[in-house]
């Protein structure tokens, strides 16, 4: 198929990470139970191999369902190399993980749907102590979302440079 798997190891002990969902009529998540115990494992990322890799790496894609620490050290380790990050959140839960790992200024691309967006700003104004826009948050939920949008994208792309 052409995918290069040089980076690829089979760990010991080790289970392949899965995941089971369930999706109501719509197409949305209704429930799901995960095993990704793997990703806490850090020789899954500490090898050489993964660094002489990371070498020719203009991007990498990296989802929510890594614990925090993961996360951040992913972050790091990439962007010391410059490569650009983007994350997928996966979900509202999820799509706080770079605020809560606090390596939000690393990542260049963040892919959240509206949930997950305004959940992500929720998770900012917490941990920033933004002054709570109840006023776009209404407007959001009553469909005059792009005027509100744009203040909440302004406030989160501040946060992220400061």
């Amino acid at each position: 198929v052409g995918v290069n798997t040089d980076s690829i190891e089979v760990l010991d002990n080790q289970r392949t990470a899965s995941l089971s969902a369930i999706l109501d009529e719509n197409g949305d998540l209704s429930t799901a139970v995960a095993d990704t115990e793997i990703l806490t494992d850090s020789r899954s990322f500490a090898g050489e191999m993964h660094l002489k890799a990371s070498e020719k790496l203009k991007i990498v894609v990296m989802d929510g369902n890594v614990p925090a620490d993961v996360f951040a050290e992913y972050v790091q380790f990439f962007s010391r190399r410059s490569v650009c990050i983007v994350f997928e959140p996966t979900s509202v839960e999820k799509s706080k993980l770079p605020i809560y790992a606090k390596c939000l200024n690393g990542v260049a691309v963040i892919t959240p749907n509206l949930d997950e967006f305004i959940a992500m700003f929720e998770a900012l104004r917490q941990e920033r102590h933004f002054a709570c826009l109840e006023a776009e948050k209404a407007e959001i939920k009553s469909g005059k979302e792009n005027e509100a949008l744009r203040v909440l994208m302004r406030e989160v792309l501040n946060s992220m440079h400061s």
